[in-house]
């Protein structure tokens, strides 16, 4: 067999590089909609902001009530998912809160607090993909807040003694991954190091939905 025939029979149709190039620019776009249509500032402006950090109205409603909840142990960390289960950024930030429920569930109750008074037509969706034995699903109407999260999803992360470590996003940008240096995973890493402090989120683009608290 000659070298121009090897040349030949190895060259890849023109048709097929054509349709190639269509799918990765196809699915590049897809990606781009995806991420883009609920791509915005978690926080709205820096007002909205303070109602949210340490010692502040949100902060205040998350400790009592916790102060009133039955399971409580000092050992242990409390956490917050905000779930608004119309998100489509809910739904890809899943696999997140997996990871983190998983790894952490040993020293760390979890708590799912949804946007929706009747949460419970949406618990299908929710236990198809997160491990439900491990978490507590809270009606937002329990907490008794008269403030909705700026976004979803939010996540808190509270001590026993009602001190707030964080709220805020789990990452930034489009796709929220499982990530061992996560923000949420760093100040849980660092409450169970003895480290009790504050970590405040400013700004940042994600994707993120507005907070729908309607009864369905």
């Amino acid at each position: 067999m000659s070298a121009t025939q090897v040349d030949s029979e190895s060259k890849v149709p023109a048709s097929i590089l054509i349709l190639f190039t269509f799918w990765v620019l196809g699915t590049s776009v897809a990606m781009f909609l995806f991420q883009g249509k609920d791509l915005r500032l978690f926080y709205q402006n820096e007002q909205q902001m303070q109602v949210f950090f340490e010692g502040g109205e949100f902060s205040q409603a998350l400790n009592t009530y916790l102060s009133s909840y039955s399971g409580l142990d000092s050992s242990k960390a409390y956490v917050f998912h905000f779930w608004n289960p119309d998100c489509t950024c809910d739904q890809a930030n899943s696999e997140h809160v997996r990871s983190l429920i998983t790894n952490y569930s040993e020293n760390t109750v979890f708590f799912v607090v949804s946007s929706h008074e009747h949460y419970e037509a949406y618990l299908e969706q929710w236990l198809n993909v997160l491990p439900y034995e491990r978490v507590e699903f809270v009606a937002y109407e329990k907490l008794a807040l008269e403030i909705e999260p700026p976004a979803t999803p939010a996540v808190a992360v509270v001590q026993a003694s009602g001190k707030m470590n964080y709220f805020g996003p789990y990452s930034e940008g489009g796709v929220c991954l499982p990530n061992e240096n996560g923000i949420v995973e760093g100040v849980l890493d660092s409450i169970f190091d003895g480290k009790s402090k504050y970590y405040p989120f400013t700004s940042g683009y994600g994707c993120y939905c507005p907070w729908k608290s309607r009864a369905t």
